[in-house]
């Protein structure tokens, strides 16, 4: 079985809830972290994931096939937009 590459843009309470479920995933490959947060930094490292300060860096290197965006709501239209131009499926959280 082939598993979906994804990424989540957000990691505070709910991006971690996230986080989590896809590791518990088998069908799953969390594949990038975004957030400027040195926690988020902290959390990347932590298990293992590849960290993006900015989200846009994480869509052109990472290029996921599915983003969880977590942000604060004001950012969510800006962020799926360009998820969406880059061909990336968009769970808007």
């Amino acid at each position: 079985m082939t598993k979906l590459p994804i990424a989540v843009v957000g990691a505070g309470l709910i991006g971690k809830t996230h986080i989590d479920r896809a590791l518990k995933d088998s069908s799953v490959d969390l594949i990038a972290i975004a957030d400027p947060t040195p926690a988020a930094a902290a959390l990347a490292r932590s298990i293992g994931v590849p960290y993006f300060r900015d989200y846009r860096t994480l869509l052109g290197e990472a290029k996921p096939k599915g983003v969880v965006v977590a942000t604060p709501n004001a950012a969510h239209a800006q962020i799926t937009v360009e998820c969406l131009e880059r061909g990336a499926a968009v769970l808007v959280e």
